[in-house]
This record gives structure tokens, sequence and C-alpha cells, in this order.
């Protein structure tokens, strides 16, 4: 709904019906099946300002619903639900531009996987409250007008950051945060443009200062990383380019996963090493 020229007002609603049958017959001819449903609204309403041509604010508040997994249907798992509530704003001016989004979700029932015992390969889901809080930030800055340099290349410099304050809120792991999320993550990238894009260049990082907890009870963490990637891309024809870059640059070891165990028993599992990739494009349109 359009409130004036500069003013939106959105609403939006839903609901989700999920059914799931399943008959297995064993070769030992054991039997098993199962009938479930779980049913859930979906609804959203936000609010968007420009203030101006170069920048805007905006407000949203959603109920979202996902029915358990399929394979988790017939243990009793819920649904997950979560209220979310965001505010942010845009704002973009000559070499300058960013996007800022403050959230808070409630979780209720929220879906945490877990191994059954250690090197088993076999999953399953529970449920537990939880609270997910944090801040989306990104910043974009054409180096190039912001020195007035006189080229027609073009120096970017991107950068985004996220704050991820997950934490359960209730059980035996209440106030402790959710495992295989940084708290902190940021990344940045260093791009240089030939003018009409005839070829580009970047040097980019992704630094975790915190690593990863591993586990449920927050008793086993992984160290923070930088990992750096050079890349590249060349424009042959209107149809055809050829790229390439170097994932982990300087080969770093690094835990880039983990897997959560119900114990202390969590793995850490490596990132790869240092990777070189070349490939080619093509498109028409």
């Amino acid at each position: 709904t359009k409130l004036n020229s500069s003013q939106n007002l959105y609403l939006g609603a839903c609901w989700v019906n999920s059914n799931r049958r399943r008959n297995v017959a064993s070769e030992n001819g054991n039997q098993s099946a199962f009938n479930d449903t779980q049913s859930g609204a979906i609804w959203r309403a936000g609010y968007l300002k420009n203030i101006d041509d170069r920048s805007q604010v905006f407000a949203n508040i959603s109920q979202s619903f996902e029915a358990a997994p399929f394979s988790e249907a017939e243990n009793s798992v819920s649904p997950q639900k979560a209220l979310t509530y965001e505010i942010g704003t845009r704002f973009e001016y000559q070499w300058f531009g960013t996007h800022l989004t403050i959230y808070y979700a409630d979780v209720t029932d929220e879906f945490i996987d877990e191994e059954i015992a250690p090197n088993s390969g076999r999953y399953k889901v529970t449920n537990e409250d939880t609270t997910h809080r944090g801040i989306e930030a990104f910043i974009s800055l054409n180096l190039t007008e912001a020195f007035s340099a006189q080229t027609d290349y073009t120096l970017s410099f991107d950068q985004s950051y996220q704050l991820n304050d997950f934490e359960f809120n209730g059980g035996a792991y209440k106030g402790k945060q959710i495992p295989g999320i940084s708290k902190h993550v940021y990344a940045g990238r260093l791009r240089l443009t030939a003018p009409e894009n005839q070829w580009h260049a970047s040097i980019s990082a992704d630094w975790l200062p915190d690593g990863l907890v591993a586990d449920n009870a927050n008793t086993l963490t992984t160290d923070g990383y930088v990992s750096w990637r050079i890349a590249a891309e060349y424009q042959l024809t209107d149809t055809l380019s050829i790229y390439g870059g170097i994932d982990n640059l300087f080969d770093d070891k690094y835990a880039s996963t983990v897997t959560v165990n119900p114990s202390s028993d969590s793995y850490i599992n490596p990132a790869d090493g240092r990777a070189l990739y070349l490939g080619a494009r093509m498109q028409w349109l």
C-alpha cells in the first residue's frame, strides 16, 4: 500500500499446511508407517520511507513457520516458528553507500541437529527455544571518486560485517551460544575494474576473530582466522570471458565447520588448503 509519494506499507499473510505420509517395508518383513500434519501462519508487516533520492529507512515484523524435516516427522519434532523484528536504513551518496539492519528474533522450537553418537554418521533433530539478535552492515566505497583520481579505472572497497548473537533460551544449555556460527564475521574486498568492464581483479579476506563454538555446552571453541583469496576475469568477446583465482591464498590451517554431538566429543573439520581454479564463461543475453 502506497501511503504517499515517499512512504509505503507492506502487509502479507498466508497459511501453511504440511502433510507427510510414509510406509516402509523392510527386507525382514517389519513395517512402519506414519501420517503427520503440521500447519501454521506466516505473516509480515513492513514500513518503508524514502527520505530522499539517496536514502531510506525501513522496519518489519514477521512471523515464520517451518514444518519439521520429513525424516523427523515421526519423531515428535515440533514445527519451528519465529517472530522477527528488524529496522534498518540504506544510504548512497556519490562515492559512498551503506546498508544497516538490526534484528531480533524469538524462535520457538528451533531445529537443533546433533549426531546421535560420535562418529556414528547418524543424526537427530530436537527442538529448543532460542533467541537470535544481530547486526548486518555493508559499506561500499568508490575510491577512484573519493580521491578524485584522473583515471578511467575504478577502484572500489566493499566491506560487510555480521554480529550473530544466537543463544539457547531454555533447557540444559540456557544462555549458551548456539554452536557452529561465529559471533563476529567480517568480509572485505578491494577490486580494480578496467574501463567498460574489460577486466577486473580483486583481493578479498574473510575474518572470523572468535572462530567457532563446537558444542552446545560451549566448552570447545576453535581459533579465529583470516582467509585470503584473489580473483580476476577478462572479457575476450561480447559473449566469452575467462576467469580464475586462488582460494586460501596463504594455505592457512583453520577450522571451517564443526559437527555437534550430544557429548563433548564434537568434531572440528579443517578447511580446504590453497586451491587454484580456472574457467570460462559464455553468455548470449
